[in-house]
This record gives structure tokens, sequence and C-alpha cells, in this order.
């Protein structure tokens, strides 16, 4: 009776073809399955902030978050050059679930306690202080993630169509990678309740500026996650830079 079975020569051969295989495209799954989470992330932390803003308009009677207590202010300092987002503070911490109070930003990349001190931006090596605007209130919530909300306004007609506060996201604190574009986005809070960096009428996507602007040698935007944000929500919800 013969019997039948693969030589030690053709199992060498074999499992040196899988590990090929699996050397060339382990990184490819790895770095999917990663961009999967921070999406995930990402998606969880724009479910919670755009429920925010419509529960707020609710509770306020307002359709303007302007003209809602997200737009009070306390300002400090002999010169009253301090001011302090203090109508975001109390949106924070009425409805999102706060694990750690990071007061207020003192100057434009002060890192509070919330987030790293640095970030890269995308494909680079080079660090830069997180852009978070002065007078943002920063804390971190029950997801992981960092949040900071600058003061809600309507005097930013020189950039914008509509007014709006800055917000700036470490979807998990100060875990790594801290680049901006895969852990850490800034985007806007409209005075409609929508978010994105840019207002347009029926679309809050601003193309592939993302990459544009983040891979130009002389522009580090994407440090900062600059349209990164609308690149993904107007990619179907999809890292795919």
């Amino acid at each position: 009776m013969k019997h039948y079975g693969f030589t030690l020569a053709e199992t060498l051969i074999t499992l040196g073809i899988i590990g090929v295989i699996a050397a060339l495209t382990l990184p490819s799954v790895m770095s999917n399955y990663k961009n999967k989470t921070y999406v995930a992330q990402l998606q969880k932390v724009y479910n919670q902030l755009s429920n925010a803003a419509s529960q707020i308009m609710l509770d306020e009677e307002v359709d303007n978050l302007a003209d809602s207590y997200l737009s009070e202010t306390v300002i400090e300092g002999e010169d009253n050059s301090s001011v302090k987002a203090s109508g975001a503070a109390k949106f924070i911490k009425k409805y999102f679930k706060v694990t750690k109070d990071c007061g207020y930003a003192a100057e434009w990349g002060d890192s509070t306690d919330c987030f790293a001190e640095t970030y890269k931006s995308l494909g680079k090596t080079e660090t830069s202080s997180p852009a978070i605007s002065s007078g943002s209130y920063c804390a971190s919530l029950n997801t992981g993630a960092s949040i900071c909300i600058n003061v809600m306004s309507q005097d930013n007609k020189e950039w914008d169509d509509h007014g709006y506060s800055s917000v700036a996201v470490d979807i998990n604190g100060k875990k790594g990678p801290n680049i901006g574009g895969r852990d850490f986005f800034t985007f806007r809070l409209h005075t409609d309740g929508k978010l994105g960096e840019s207002y347009l009428p029926d679309t809050y996507h601003a193309g592939d500026r993302c990459t544009d602007m983040g891979f130009g040698e002389d522009n580090n935007a994407a440090l900062y996650g600059a349209n990164c944000f609308d690149k993904i929500v107007g990619s179907g919800w999809s890292m795919d830079y």
C-alpha cells in the first residue's frame, strides 16, 4: 500500500512562499486595519458632537448656535487679552461624559493636559504643537478621545460664509501615532450645527486638500489634519489616503 505526502523540500518551499506572501501583504492589511480603527473612533466623536449640537439647539430653543450659550466668554487679563470659551466648557460638561477637565488653552498650540505636546504631519518627521486655538476649552472623554472647542462666533465672514467654533480632536488622546490626519483632526462646528472644515450649501466636503496641502514640500497643513476630516466624510467615512 502506497502512502502519499509532501517531501521535506516541498514543505519548506511551500512555507517559504507563504512567508513571502505574508511579508508583502501583512503591512497593507495592518495599515488598513489601523485606518479603519481611526475612522471608527473619529465617527464616534462626530456622532457625539452632532447629537450634542442638535440637543443644545432644542434645549435653548434656537436655530443658530451663536444665539446659545456657546458664544459666552470670560475675558481676563489687564489688557483684556485673555478670552476663554466658557460657553464651550458648559456645553462639553453638559453633553459629554468628561473624564478629565483640562481647562482652557492658554495660547495657540497649548496642548493642555489632554493632548500630546507635539504632532507629526502625514508622511513627514517634523513635529509641531497641536493646532488648538487660544481660549478653547479642552477635556478628555469617556471614549478615550480628547476634544477642544473654541468660542462660537459669527465674526468669521473673512474665512467662511457662516460662523463657527474651531474644534480640535485627538481620537485616542495622548496615545500614538499623534499624526495630523490619522488620529488628530481640526474642523469646525458651524452655527447651524453642521460639522466640517468648510461650509458649502449642500455638502461639507472640501475636496482633496488634506493630501494636496499636506504633502506639499512647503505646506504643513496636514500637520493639523486640515481638511482631512472633510475628505474622510466625503469619501463615505474612508481614510483612503
